[in-house]
């Protein structure tokens, strides 16, 4: 769904954002995001990027905010 433009997407971003961030994952977007949905985008995009260079069980292991992503895809 691409509805996450208000200002509940901003602020749902910013939470999974500082829950990733707890698990040690830090999400690092080239370019600007302009609202939730470009964000949930741009993660999404590392996410299938993270999935050519790693097994499922490493992204499990060092990027937990990422497989939780890839399994809900």
């Amino acid at each position: 769904m691409d509805n996450q433009t208000d200002l509940r997407g901003h602020i749902m971003s910013i939470a999974c954002q500082d829950i990733m961030e707890e698990w040690g994952e830090i999400l690092t977007i080239d370019g600007f995001v302009e609202n939730g949905q470009d964000w949930f985008k741009a993660f999404q995009e590392n996410a299938k990027s993270l999935q050519t260079k790693y097994t499922l069980e490493e992204i499990e292991e060092l990027y937990p905010g990422t497989w939780i992503l890839l399994k809900i895809l």
